[in-house]
């Protein structure tokens, strides 16, 4: 079966806002949610979330086929840290099953964590990675934030 490329899946900018959180974040629907572990300071100002519905609903095509044959993503939720060092956002994104059955080209390679996960960019200062069954972006809104600062916050990643 033929690799599959995964490109920039962010909802469309002004469908979405983010609404002050508490650490550890719940997505209402259950979900796992990538988020940080260990807030640092220098990004620790402001903590949002933002969950779908982003924007206004699609059409769906009448022409699609089996959903156990589509070839979808999911966006569970969105988290933003806001702080001294800048902004950045993690989103938690879940492929279909069909995407599943595919090689997922996540990006560009941009090495790995510490535990070998490899790491993709789709554009500068941004990472993707997949862990289990979900695939994480967290990209920095600043261009404070390097990529490098942006490895080293995304060892500090986990799925809730």
């Amino acid at each position: 079966m033929p690799s599959l490329p995964v490109g920039p899946l962010l909802p469309p900018p002004g469908t979405y806002s983010f609404a002050a959180v508490t650490p550890p974040i719940a997505a209402p629907d259950g979900d796992r949610l990538a988020q940080l572990a260990h807030i640092p300071y220098s990004l620790s100002d402001f903590v949002g979330a933002a969950f779908p519905p982003f924007g206004q609903p699609r059409r769906i095509p009448s022409n699609l086929p089996p959903p156990d044959e589509r070839i979808a993503y999911s966006i569970v939720g969105l988290v933003q840290y806001r702080g001294d060092e800048g902004e950045i956002v993690m989103e938690t994104i879940v492929p279909s099953p069909a995407a599943l059955r595919r090689e997922l080209v996540l990006g560009n390679p941009a090495g790995a964590l510490l535990d070998g996960t490899p790491l993709a960019t789709v554009w500068s200062n941004h990472l993707r990675w997949r862990r289990d069954d979900v695939i994480i972006d967290m990209y920095a809104e600043s261009r404070g934030i390097s990529q490098l600062r942006l490895k080293t916050l995304a060892e500090r990643v986990v799925l809730l």
